[in-house]
């Protein structure tokens, strides 16, 4: 087994197949069940699949991110904020995820696509926590226009 491996890609390639415990080439390393970009950890292999951050970073990080994607692309995978912490995956959806909201709740063009996105990033989320066993969840928000209202009417008159 040789832990200086030849590049990034050879790098995320012995991470996704579980080649081996560990390896490294200049910035870009593993030591299973994590990968990592610089110091910052990028993907985490779970049971059931792996996790990959859907954090923005650096130039450098941004292609050790895709070529770790490309690695994993046979694998089950979730896309969240912090493959290495559910906590903080948790409050920067629940961001994101009001943001989206917020914008929905606006857009005339673009609604669908915004809900659409605050949905999608709520089902990996979720799937993501399940994954490390905790008992962190997000609710889908309410986006039937119908429902919506009735929801509201139920709220007005104390019912709920």
């Amino acid at each position: 087994m040789r832990n200086v491996l030849s590049n990034s890609r050879e790098v995320y390639h012995y991470f996704a197949n579980k080649v081996q415990p560990s390896g490294r080439s200049g910035n870009c390393s593993f030591t299973n069940p994590r990968a990592f970009s610089y110091a910052a950890c990028i993907g985490k292999h779970f049971p059931d699949g792996v996790a990959l951050s859907s954090g923005k970073w650096s130039i450098t990080t941004s292609s050790h991110q895709s070529y770790l994607r490309r690695a994993c692309s046979h694998l089950t995978r979730v896309y969240v904020p912090d493959p290495d912490d559910v906590r903080t995956s948790y409050r920067q959806v629940n961001i994101r995820v009001d943001n989206l909201l917020r914008k929905a709740s606006v857009a005339k063009a673009r609604k669908e696509q915004y809900l659409g996105e605050a949905l999608h990033a709520i089902d990996q989320f979720n799937i993501f926590a399940k994954w490390c066993s905790s008992e962190l969840h997000i609710d889908a928000p309410i986006t039937d226009p119908e429902a919506l209202k009735m929801s509201k009417l139920l709220t007005h008159w104390g019912i709920k």
